[in-house]
C-alpha cells in the first residue's frame, strides 16, 4: 500500500510476473510507477554520480544498512544447465551464480 501522492520504483523483473495496478488507485491517489534499468542509468550517469552510488552501497554494506541478495548456490560452467534449471523452476527467492572460471 502506497501512502498518496507516491511514487514506486521497480527494478528486476527476472520473475516475469505480471505487475498488477489498479487504474484507479493511479488516479485518484496520484501515484506512479516507474523502472529502473541501471545499465540504461550508468549509460547517462556522470562519472561522479556513479562514484556517489558505490560510495552509498559501500557505506550501506558496511553499516549493515543494506543487505545483499540471497545466494542459491554457484554452478561451474560445467554445470550451466544444471544452473538454468535452478534458475527456471523459481521455487526458491535469490540468487543463482555461475562461475566462469575455477580462480
Amino acid at each position: 500500500v502506497l501512502a498518496p501522492g507516491s511514487r514506486m520504483l521497480t527494478y528486476g523483473a527476472m520473475s516475469g510476473e505480471v505487475m498488477r495496478v489498479s487504474g484507479a488507485q493511479l488516479i485518484f491517489q496520484r501515484l506512479s510507477v516507474e523502472g529502473f534499468h541501471l545499465t540504461a542509468w550508468t549509460n547517462k550517469a556522470s562519472k561522479e554520480k556513479i562514484a556517489e552510488m558505490w560510495k552509498y552501497l559501500i557505506q550501506g554494506y558496511s553499516t549493515g544498512t543494506l543487505k545483499p541478495p540471497r545466494i542459491l548456490a554457484e554452478y561451474d560452467l560445467s554445470q550451466i544447465q544444471s544452473a538454468i534449471h535452478r534458475v527456471v523452476k523459481k521455487t526458491e527467492s535469490g540468487k543463482v551464480l555461475l562461475k566462469l572460471s575455477s580462480t
